[in-house]
Parts: structure tokens; C-alpha cells; sequence
């Protein structure tokens, strides 16, 4: 019986050292037709620490690279650009959004088709948390604007 306590509190110790802070909500593939280059990815993103956070980058191979990017207003024009990491602030949910900071899919190595699914995409953040996401769905632009 002491072996088994003293499993079940290692085991609780571990689980509760390794969980992570971050947590991935929401998160999908804009579809795009077919011959298209690029797509962008989005989802919110949870800190739920008491520490700033960075997501550093995307690896998927669904695309041969995956950059970090933003909008920002340039004279009168909006303007997409690439940055190096996005900010997760303590105790806040960072949403990348249609318009704002997203995950872009340069280079697609497959089709994007409605309802389909990426099935390797992992994002990773200088706390060194690695979030992968297994059974990400591609949806449709139309269901952006319904948000």
C-alpha cells in the first residue's frame, strides 16, 4: 500500500511540474482554393502564469515555412508584416484573428480544403512549452465572418 501512495504522489508532482500554462482555444486553418501559395492559421492563445510569454514559431509541413505576422496601418494602407515572436502577456488570452496577428502558411504543401484536417502543427514558446496540435480543422473564410 506505501508503494502505491508513493507512486500515485510522484505521479502528481510530475503532472502538476510539466503542466503547461499555455493553452491553445479555437484554433483553425483558413481553407483557400486550390493553387493558391498561402494560407494563415489562427486560434486565442492562454497564459495562464504569472510571466510574460513569447510564441517564438510554427513548425508544420503543411507549408514550407510558417512566419509569425501582424497588421499594421502604413500611411493609409493596412499592411501585413513579419515579426519575430507574439507577446502573451501574465494572466491574458492573445487572439490571432483575421486582421490582426496570425500565423501565415507560406509555401502550401497540400491542398486546404474545407473540413479537412492538419494533422502536425506545433508552436513554440520561450518558456519552452511545445503545443501540438493534432486534428486541426480547415475552415472556410465564410465562418470567419460570421465572429
Amino acid at each position: 500500500m506505501l508503494k502505491h501512495t508513493f507512486a500515485v504522489y510522484i505521479f502528481l508532482f510530475t503532472t502538476a511540474l510539466y503542466s503547461s500554462s499555455i493553452e491553445v482555444i479555437d484554433a483553425y486553418i483558413r481553407a483557400v482554393p486550390i493553387g493558391l501559395p498561402n494560407s494563415a492559421a489562427f486560434m486565442k492563445i492562454k497564459n495562464s502564469s504569472n510571466k510574460i510569454v513569447y510564441l517564438q514559431k510554427v513548425v508544420s509541413t503543411s507549408a514550407e515555412k510558417l512566419e509569425l505576422h501582424e497588421h499594421v496601418m502604413s500611411g493609409a494602407m493596412m499592411k501585413m508584416q513579419h515579426i519575430p515572436t507574439i507577446e502573451i502577456p501574465a494572466n491574458t488570452t492573445v487572439e490571432l484573428k483575421p486582421g490582426g496577428l496570425h500565423v501565415m502558411l507560406l509555401g502550401l504543401t497540400k491542398p486546404l480544403v474545407v473540413d479537412d484536417f492538419i494533422n502536425d502543427f506545433s508552436l513554440f514558446f520561450s518558456n519552452g512549452d511545445v503545443i501540438q496540435l493534432k486534428h486541426l480543422p480547415i475552415k472556410s473564410a465564410m465562418n470567419e465572418m460570421k465572429h
